[in-house]
């Protein structure tokens, strides 16, 4: 008798936390570039954890790494086959739409794909549009959307500073926010890195650019209470 068929019960290779974020000109979507094994550092310099699936469209997603890359592949697929020459038809939201129709047919045969995804871009109108998606499908659009343990942390750090209207948010508040958050994470979670990645898609006078920058962030770990406070029984016996 053959073996039946294995789904994954929880993830194996898993990443952390990813901020997506409006801003005049575009959108951000960032994360830092650490894969965990359960609670082991696995990977350290993923930078392939924000993705440009098509001309107009970003994504990344907490929780299980190869998930995320089938879902990469999945989407960059789907862009080709509604492209004409270097010209994707599909943009952000149609893209977020169909994610959030293919996360519920996985669920609803028990084998979901294990991310909360953050996707998003510029419009045909060249306007910023940011959505979350969940691994049963439910799809979320804000000006500045959270995943991972960034949705305990961040909301207190970036709500107060967020402007009422994003067009008035300048690319480098945006990412001074959002650097603020993984510097928060960094210390708090045990499972973020310091180095971060960041995403940049803008529009400026009709023109489409994609920036990837990762920044390494500066920590201090010679604190001398904090190295015998962890060692105190063998400082002492010493």
């Amino acid at each position: 008798m053959d073996n039946p068929n294995k789904h994954t019960l929880s993830p194996v290779y898993v990443g952390g936390s990813v901020i997506g974020m409006k801003f005049r000109e575009g959108i951000i979507i960032a994360c830092d570039t650490r894969i965990n094994y359960g609670s082991i550092a696995k990977m350290m310099n993923v930078y392939d954890r924000v993705s440009q699936v098509s001309d107009r469209t970003l994504i990344s997603s907490t929780g299980e790494y190869s998930d995320y890359q089938e879902v990469c592949r999945l989407l960059k697929e789907k862009s080709l086959e509604d492209s004409l020459g270097n010209q994707s038809y599909l943009g952000p939201d149609e893209l977020a739409n169909y994610l959030s129709a293919m996360h519920y047919q996985r669920r609803n045969k028990a084998n979901p794909f294990w991310n909360n995804t953050i996707i998003g871009g510029l419009d045909w109108e060249n306007k910023p549009t940011l959505y979350s998606i969940d691994q049963f499908g439910t799809i979320l659009k804000s000006d500045y959307l959270l995943a991972g343990m960034a949705q305990y942390f961040c909301h207190a750090i970036i709500h107060p500073l967020y402007p009422i209207n994003y067009e008035s948010l300048e690319r480098n508040s945006a990412m001074f926010m959002i650097e603020d958050c993984f510097r928060t994470l960094f210390y708090r979670d045990t499972k973020a890195g310091n180095k971060i990645k960041f995403g940049i898609l803008t529009s400026v006078n009709g023109e489409i650019k994609y920036e990837e920058i990762v920044r390494e962030l500066r920590s201090n770990w010679d604190y001398e209470r904090f190295v015998k406070q962890a060692n105190e029984k063998i400082y002492l016996e010493n």
